[in-house]
């Protein structure tokens, strides 16, 4: 395993290989040994380390945290916005599990599971002109600015409503971008500009602003929203019971936007 030098014990590619792998390993069998135990989140006391594409952390994670806040009051909830380096942070273990849209080019370590399908909407002050207007289509908003969330990793190159708008033969003018969501919200709520979405969101968010309601065939984009997090992890019975809320979260917030 090792090989003597002058300046001590070297170890051996062997050695190596084997330090890389170890850890996965002990990560395995002890998620496994959980398994056959009674697994009580009620007893956890460590931090639970999540990223979260600012689009889906209007409501998401405040909701989790009140949630854990009840089952498990001792677990320290701590969120972080999704950029470049979230998928080498899941790799390392510098955090636990992340949200975002799917799918995303990720390392093949990272594996995900399906928590709901989003359906985006487009914002806008309440009492907007178009708030007013009947039969709205996407023509009518070209002749407003929009205003949109600077997502690393994700829309900081194209926009969602650029791709939509494309498949209309539309281009969106873009007013305002910033990677501060309230930022963006303000711009919307003091102006004519328009804010695209999710619908995963509490109504109490953002009370000066409100959908406007599209006449068109279909809704403005679905996106699948998944729970990531690195392979190692994917027998922790921590994970799954986070994922079971999330998911349960994340229902309910989309049954609300319907009513």
């Amino acid at each position: 395993m090792f090989l003597k030098t002058k300046d001590g014990l070297t170890p051996t590619p062997l050695a190596n290989q084997m330090a890389a792998i170890i850890p996965d390993a002990l990560e395995q069998l002890a998620s496994s040994f959980n398994q056959f135990g009674s697994f009580d989140i009620s007893q956890r006391s460590e931090p639970l380390r999540i990223a979260v594409n600012p689009f889906l952390a209007l409501s998401l994670p405040a909701k989790l945290h009140l949630h854990l806040e009840k089952v498990a009051p001792n677990i320290l909830l701590e969120v972080e916005n999704w950029d470049e380096t979230t998928p080498s942070k899941l790799s390392n273990g510098d955090i636990d599990l992340a949200i975002n849209y799917y799918p995303m080019t990720l390392p093949k370590e990272i594996i995900s599971q399906p928590i709901i399908t989003d359906t985006f909407q487009i914002l806008a002050r309440v009492n907007h002109p178009l708030q007013k207007q009947p039969n709205i289509s996407y023509i009518d908003t070209i002749h407003y600015p929009f205003a949109t969330v600077i997502v690393k990793g994700w829309n900081d190159r194209v926009t969602v409503i650029s791709k939509v708008f494309a498949q209309h033969n539309l281009a969106p003018k873009m007013g305002y971008r910033s990677q501060v969501f309230s930022s963006v919200a303000q711009v919307a709520a003091e102006s004519d500009t328009l804010l695209p979405c999710s619908s995963l969101i509490s109504p109490n968010v953002f009370p000066h602003l409100a959908p406007i309601q599209l006449i068109d065939e279909s809704p403005l984009v679905h996106e699948d929203v998944h729970l990531y997090y690195h392979h190692r992890r994917r027998n922790d019975p921590l994970i799954e019971c986070v994922f079971s809320m999330i998911k349960q979260i994340a229902d309910d917030l989309d049954s609300k936007s319907r009513t």
